[in-house]
């Protein structure tokens, strides 16, 4: 990878997609013909060599490790869809300042929770739940 600095005109350019002498041979062409580069390349530091016994042990540690259930979506768990009329299953998703919660807390899928916060703005209208928290 190589880093190209344009003196002139205070530019940064990373290019890593061609080969490093296709790269150098083109700037060399450039500053013969007047324009000033300067040309670092970029290596990656490594920070800790990893043995191969160590390695194969991690690997093994892997696979050894359990599978974690994932929760399911509420509506999806008991076949049902979200209602402005049932408060107390809307009353789950919203958090103690009344905002919507987000789907990665709420565990819903992405069609429930799109109808959920449906169903919630709608309550909202009508005055079932409220806007802001009780004071």
């Amino acid at each position: 990878m190589l880093q190209i600095t344009n003196k002139h005109r205070k530019e940064k350019c990373t290019l890593s997609r061609w080969p490093a002498q296709a790269i150098e041979a083109i700037i060399k062409l450039r500053y013969n013909c007047g324009v000033m580069a300067d040309v670092k390349k970029i290596t990656r530091k490594v920070i800790s060599k990893v043995e191969p016994e160590t390695a194969q042990k991690e690997q093994v540690e892997e696979e050894a490790r359990p599978v974690r259930n994932k929760k399911g979506c509420f509506y999806c768990q008991n076949k049902t869809v979200p209602d402005y009329t049932d408060l107390q299953t809307l009353r789950r998703f919203l958090s103690d300042r009344s905002k919507i919660v987000p789907k990665l807390k709420s565990n819903l899928c992405s069609k429930h929770q799109r109808f959920a916060t449906r169903h919630i703005k709608y309550a909202r209208h009508l005055g079932l739940l409220p806007f802001t928290p009780a004071v």
